[in-house]
């Protein structure tokens, strides 16, 4: 099962990204998402939601004072297309909508809580700081497999505010926010539906778009 594991990140990986070839990340987070009605399934209407922590950025463009301030991050407004069920327990998920907003909190006081959001902590606790940098998405997408319980996902986006947009200069769009998610990646906390790991880097060539089934078909 290990194995099978292994060969299904790889997959994954080169599935999120595509043909889209990204600088150095700009930023590392991790965290726990949830989706109203609970993932899977993704059903028509539901909205997807992520809060967690940034545990880096590259601070050759970006000042940060981790030993000072708490970073966190929090994804909303993400409403689900409904998924599409490609078959072998693989599901393809679109959301419309959806902002990413980074905060800068002196408090240093995240808390996922207990109990799917919002719960007594969050995601209050993840959004009570200063707005570090917050951009609009023009697309997010989910991949995940069932029978493994891991997923890829993929988004991109425009950083649109914060107060430390300056520091980006005009190079503000073009964005890329992918990672992986399941339940077994990391310490779910109960209420939540996946773990998620990721990076946000800057898309240097056109993404092509490309399908689980065409993915899988490379490897058989």
């Amino acid at each position: 099962m290990k194995g099978a594991t292994v060969t299904l990140l790889a997959v994954i990986g080169i599935m999120s990204f595509g043909t889209a070839l990204a600088q150095p990340p700009l930023i590392d987070y991790y965290g726990a998402a949830w989706e109203t009605g609970g993932f899977p399934p993704s059903n028509l209407g539901d909205f997807y939601f992520v809060v967690g922590f940034v545990d880096g950025v590259d601070t050759g463009i970006l000042s940060w004072t981790p030993a000072v301030n708490e970073y966190t991050i929090y994804l909303t407004d993400f409403e689900s297309q409904g998924q599409i069920d490609e078959g072998d327990g693989n599901l393809h998920v679109f959301y419309d909508n959806g902002r990413v907003v980074m905060y800068e909190d002196p408090l240093r006081n995240g808390n996922f809580g207990v109990g799917t959001p919002p719960n007594a902590t969050s995601p209050w606790t993840f959004i009570d700081g200063t707005i570090y940098l917050s951009g609009v998405f023009n697309l997010f997408q989910m991949y995940y497999n069932t029978v493994f319980q891991l997923g890829s996902y993929d988004g991109y986006f425009d950083f649109m505010g914060g107060t430390h947009l300056s520091e980006l200069g005009n190079q503000i769009h073009g964005y890329i926010f992918a990672g992986t998610a399941g339940p077994n990646m990391g310490p779910v906390p109960p209420g939540y539906d996946l773990w998620v790991d990721g990076e946000i880097a800057l898309v240097v060539t056109p993404v092509q778009e490309r399908t689980w089934g065409a993915i899988k078909s490379q490897y058989r």
